[in-house]
C-alpha cells in the first residue's frame, strides 16, 4: 500500500507529549552547541600549544620572532645593569683617588709668603705693583684672590696648590664662579685692574709703552743736550766778555803808561810833544817817529791849546795840571774849522792819517 506523506493538520489537535521527532530536534540542537564550544576551546588552546612547540624547538615564524624579541630585551636590561654598575664603581674609585690625593697634598702647609700679594683681599694694589708683574704672575695674582673668595678650581694642579693653605676653603665651583657675586672690595677692583693689565699687554700695550718710553728718553736727552749746549755757549760768551774786558783794561793800562811816559818826556815843554805845532808844519820824520798813542796826544794838545774841553776826564785832568791849558769850549761846540788855524788843521790831518795808517 502506498505511504501517505501529507503532513497532518495539527491546528486542531492537542499536544500529545514528546514524540520521536521532537527528541531528534533537541538532540540536533545540543550537538550543535557542543560542537561550537569545542571549536572555541580549540581556537584558544592553539597558540599555547604552538608556543609550547616553539619552546621545544619548533621552527614556526611567529614563535621565532617572539623568542628573539624576548632575548634581546633581556640582553638590553643586562647590559644596562652592567653599565650602571661599572659607572658606580668608577665613581667610587674616583672619589677614593681624590681623597688619597687630598691627603697627599695637605701633608705640607705653605705660608702666605709664597703668594704674590698676601694682602690683595684687604687693600688696593698700586699701579706700580701691577705693572711690575709678568702675564703669568698677573694670572697667579687673580687666582690668589679668587682662592681667598672660595673658588673651587677645575684645574687639579691649582686646586691641590691652594689646599696647602689653611685658609683655603673650596666652596664654589669655577664653572659657576662670578667675581661680582663672590668677591668684595677691594678684591673685585684688584681683579679688574689685573685683568686690564693682561689685556693691555696681550694687545700690544707693552710695545706702545716701550715706544713712548723711548720717545720720552730721546726728548729728555735732546733737552739735556740743548741745555748743555746753551750752558757752554753762555760760558763761552762770559769767557769772551771777560777776555774782552781784561784786554780793554790792559789796553787802557798800557795807554796810561804810554801817556805818562810821553808826558814825562814832555813835561819840560809843559806836557806837550810839539809845543810849536800851532805855528809850524810838522815834518814827516817827526810824525813817523811817533806811536799811535803819541800821535793821538799830539792831536789833543793842539785842541787843548785852543780851549777844547775833552769828553774824557783823564785828558781834562792831564792838561789841567799845566798853566797854559784853559778849557773853555765844550766838545759839542768846538768847531775845528773856526777854532783852529790852517797850520793846526793841516798838522791834525797828517797826524790822524798816520795814526790810521799804523792802526791806532
Amino acid at each position: 500500500m502506498a505511504r501517505n506523506y501529507n503532513y497532518p493538520d495539527h491546528s486542531n489537535q492537542k499536544d500529545k507529549g514528546d514524540g520521536p521527532g521532537r527528541r531528534k530536534l533537541i538532540a540536533a540542537v545540543l550537538a550543535a552547541v557542543i560542537i561550537a564550544v569545542l571549536s572555541e576551546m580549540f581556537i584558544l588552546a592553539g597558540p599555547l600549544k604552538r608556543s609550547s612547540t616553539a619552546d621545544e624547538g619548533a621552527t614556526g615564524v611567529w614563535s621565532r620572532e617572539e623568542s628573539t624579541e624576548q632575548v634581546n630585551k633581556k640582553e638590553t636590561e643586562a647590559a644596562r645593569e652592567n653599565r650602571q654598575a661599572a659607572e658606580a664603581e668608577a665613581s667610587r674609585e674616583e672619589a677614593e683617588q681624590a681623597s688619597t690625593n687630598r691627603e697627599k697634598v695637605i701633608d705640607a702647609t705653605l705660608t702666605d709668603e709664597n703668594l704674590i700679594f698676601p694682602d690683595s683681599d684687604s687693600r688696593y694694589l698700586s699701579e706700580e705693583e701691577i705693572n711690575a708683574l709678568t702675564v703669568e704672575e698677573l694670572h697667579r695674582a687673580i687666582r690668589e684672590i679668587r682662592a681667598k673668595g672660595g673658588c673651587e678650581f677645575s684645574n687639579e694642579d691649582y686646586l691641590n696648590f691652594y689646599r696647602h693653605y689653611v685658609w683655603y676653603e673650596a666652596e664654589v665651583r669655577e664653572d659657576i664662579w662670578i667675581d661680582e657675586e663672590y668677591l668684595d672690595e677691594p678684591s673685585l677692583t684688584n681683579v679688574e685692574n689685573l685683568q686690564y693689565r693682561i689685556y693691555y699687554i696681550e694687545n700690544g700695550g707693552l710695545e706702545e709703552e716701550k715706544r713712548l718710553k723711548e720717545e720720552e728718553e730721546a726728548r729728555k736727552k735732546a733737552e739735556e743736550e740743548q741745555k748743555k749746549a746753551e750752558e757752554e755757549k753762555k760760558k763761552a760768551e762770559e769767557e769772551k766778555k771777560k777776555a774782552e774786558e781784561e784786554a780793554k783794561k790792559k789796553a787802557e793800562q798800557e795807554e796810561k803808561v804810554k801817556v805818562e811816559e810821553s808826558s814825562d818826556s814832555g813835561k819840560a815843554s809843559g806836557g806837550q810833544i810839539f809845543p810849536d805845532s800851532s805855528t809850524r808844519s810838522l815834518s814827516d820824520a817827526e810824525i813817523n817817529s811817533l806811536s799811535a798813542d803819541q800821535l793821538q796826544q799830539a792831536i789833543n794838545e793842539i785842541w787843548a791849546r785852543n780851549g777844547y774841553i775833552f769828553k774824557s776826564d783823564y785828558w781834562n785832568d792831564y792838561y789841567s795840571q799845566f798853566d797854559w791849558y784853559h778849557g773853555t769850549i765844550p766838545s759839542d761846540q768846538f768847531d775845528a774849522a773856526s777854532n783852529l788855524n790852517e797850520i793846526e788843521r793841516d798838522n791834525c790831518d797828517r797826524l790822524a792819517a798816520r795814526r790810521a795808517q799804523i792802526g791806532g
